[in-house]
């Protein structure tokens, strides 16, 4: 992939500073953790405003395990072990807990703000009607 994406900013004669990823659910390793995977999706329905709160660094919802965030957010580790390497130096090592990023930057003397959501962290299998969520808490985000 990092082959892939040099070749692609070099042929549009973009530098890898002007390059934003975020996962897709074609990042998500289905294999691990399926098991707190499918328990956390089916508590989830039932105290979204908790999960919010919980997966940003809050307590565990009642009914929730607080081994669920680490061993869902987990199946995704190889995006973020590439992400870091990829983007060395430009982005600290992310947060296991942040489901978001905001970049703010200029251009042409123009302020941006950029909002990257992680829409996949809850991708179940290929068959499953939910397969993403934004919780509140990445809305938030949103609006700082």
């Amino acid at each position: 992939m990092s082959a892939f994406l040099d070749q692609a900013l070099a042929t549009l004669g973009v530098s890898r500073d002007a390059l934003f990823v975020v996962p897709g659910n074609h990042d998500v390793d289905r294999t691990v953790s399926a098991k707190a995977w499918r328990d956390l999706r089916d508590a989830a329905w039932n105290n979204p405003t908790g999960l919010s709160k919980w997966l940003v660094g809050g307590k565990a919802p009642f009914g929730f395990k607080a081994t669920w965030r680490d061993a869902v957010l987990a199946r995704q580790q190889a995006f973020q072990d590439w992400k870091c390497s990829y983007f060395l130096g430009r982005i600290a090592v992310p947060s296991r807990m942040m489901l978001g990023e905001r970049h703010s930057f200029t251009c042409n003397g123009i302020p941006i703000h950029l909002i990257l959501l992680d829409s996949a962290w809850l991708a179940g299998d290929r068959s499953e009607e939910h397969t993403s969520e934004l919780q509140s808490r990445q809305y938030l985000v949103c609006r700082l």
